[in-house]
C-alpha cells in the first residue's frame, strides 16, 4: 500500500478583466461559477466600462462571496486599454497560480481542476496552455480549433509536450492568453509588460 501523499494543490486565482462586456459576461460568469473546483480567489476588474459589466461583476463578487472565495473587486476610473489592465490585474493576489480570463470566453467545466493538478504533479512547470474550441459572437461553434488556424504542427506540439516549449516559442507565439494558467514566478518575470 502506498503511502504517498497527493501533491499539495497551488492557491489559484482567477483574473477576469472586463471592458463593455455586459453582452459576454454572463456566459464567462456562468462557466466560471460552474467549474468542479473553484479557485481560492477570484480578481474582478473592470477597466472603466459604461455598459453595466461592472454591475455584473459586482453581483458575481457577491455570489462567489457566498460560496467561501475571497474577491478582489476593482474598478478603473479611467480606462487602460487591454495590456496595462492586465498587468495591473494579475498583480493584485498574491496567489500562486494565475488563471488569467477574458469576458468573452466560456471555460470547460473542468479547466481549473485539470490545470491544476498538473501544475501541483509538476512543480517546475511554469506556464501551461491548451487548444480551444472557437465560436462566434453568439456562442456557436465555428467548427474549428485554435491549434487548426495557428496551423500547429504535430511536431511542435510534441515538441511542447517534450519540455521543449521555449524552443518552440522562439520561432513563434501558440499561447493565448485566455488558454493558459501560469506561476507567479513566470508573471515576475515577464514585468513591466512590454507594449506590443
Amino acid at each position: 500500500m502506498s503511502t504517498r501523499a497527493a501533491p499539495a494543490m497551488p492557491r489559484t486565482a482567477v483574473v477576469l478583466c472586463s471592458h463593455q462586456g455586459a453582452r459576454f459576461l454572463p456566459a464567462q460568469l456562468g462557466s466560471l461559477r460552474a467549474q468542479t473546483v473553484q479557485p481560492e480567489i477570484y480578481v474582478l476588474s473592470d477597466d472603466a466600462s459604461a455598459d453595466g459589466s461592472f454591475d455584473l461583476l459586482q453581483r458575481f463578487a457577491d455570489d462567489r462571496r457566498a460560496a467561501g472565495c475571497t474577491v478582489i473587486l476593482h474598478r478603473n476610473a479611467a480606462n487602460l486599454g487591454f495590456l496595462r489592465h492586465f498587468e495591473q490585474a494579475l498583480q493584485r493576489s498574491d496567489a500562486e497560480l494565475l488563471f488569467p480570463c477574458d469576458q468573452d470566453d466560456v471555460w470547460h467545466p473542468s479547466k481549473l481542476e485539470r490545470m491544476r493538478a498538473e501544475f501541483a504533479a509538476r512543480p517546475d512547470l511554469l506556464v501551461l496552455h491548451a487548444d480551444a474550441r472557437l465560436v462566434d459572437a453568439e456562442g456557436r461553434s465555428l467548427d474549428r480549433r485554435l491549434f487548426q488556424v495557428l496551423d500547429i504542427s504535430p511536431g511542435e506540439l510534441a515538441a511542447m509536450h517534450a519540455g521543449h516549449g521555449f524552443e518552440v516559442l522562439l520561432r513563434r507565439n501558440m499561447v493565448t492568453g485566455a488558454t493558459m494558467a501560469f506561476r507567479r514566478e513566470a508573471l515576475q518575470a515577464a514585468l513591466p509588460f512590454v507594449d506590443g
